[in-house]
């Protein structure tokens, strides 16, 4: 997040560092409650509606679960911004690891009744 070369002093830079770190904060916490509140009714739905073969249970449950509770980890630990993106890149990699794998498991276990886009062709 350095602010190099940007003409600003070395404590202007430190400031607006600051201040940017905080608003990231600000957003990361807010994703993580629209994340937990989104994947919790998924899971809601998944256990009510879909059948609950082992394949289906490890590509969908498992992570919606590690996503929630990675979520709410977010709330209750982080009240500083982190030094480095880690965070921040681990939150998108979560993110689009969890709806890639939810996603897998529609092609590769299909519902009942529904071919799948696999055997379509």
């Amino acid at each position: 997040m350095g602010l190099a070369g940007s003409g600003l002093s070395r404590r202007s830079a430190a400031v607006v560092g600051e201040a940017i770190a905080r608003a990231a904060l600000t957003a990361e916490r807010t994703v993580a409650v629209a994340r937990t509140v989104f994947f919790r009714a998924l899971l809601l739905r998944f256990f009510l509606v879909t059948d609950l073969s082992v394949a289906r249970f490890v590509l969908t449950a498992v992570p919606l679960a590690i996503s929630v509770l990675f979520s709410v980890w977010v709330l209750l630990r982080v009240k500083a911004p982190p030094r480095s993106d880690g965070l921040w890149v681990g939150s998108v990699l979560l993110d689009a690891g969890t709806a890639f794998l939810v996603l897998l498991a529609n092609v590769l276990c299909p519902a009942q009744g529904y071919a799948g886009i696999l055997r379509k062709a």
